[in-house]
């Protein structure tokens, strides 16, 4: 069975919109990781700048709170996004 042209030109003008939906998808998300990770970063920097406890035990609850931070500024920023 032949495609007529009409078909085809319609079957091309949906795969040119969802390139572009998906190109913008990648968009968002790009700008998301690189937002995400400047937090990090940043986050990280103030652990290894900042005054940390000396024992062993309270090292590692200073670090996870801040990945409880990190992780609470994911969110916001997903929520923020519209990526729910």
């Amino acid at each position: 069975m032949m495609l007529k042209n009409r078909d085809i030109k319609r079957i091309e003008s949906k795969e040119r919109e969802w390139d572009l939906a998906i190109r913008d998808a990648k968009r968002k998300f790009i700008k998301f990781w690189n937002r995400f990770k400047l937090e990090v970063k940043k986050e990280k920097d103030n652990m290894i700048y900042g005054k940390k406890p000396k024992e062993r035990l309270d090292q590692w609850w200073y670090e996870g709170v801040w990945w409880v931070k990190i992780i609470i500024i994911f969110f916001a920023l997903k929520g923020l996004f519209g990526g729910g």
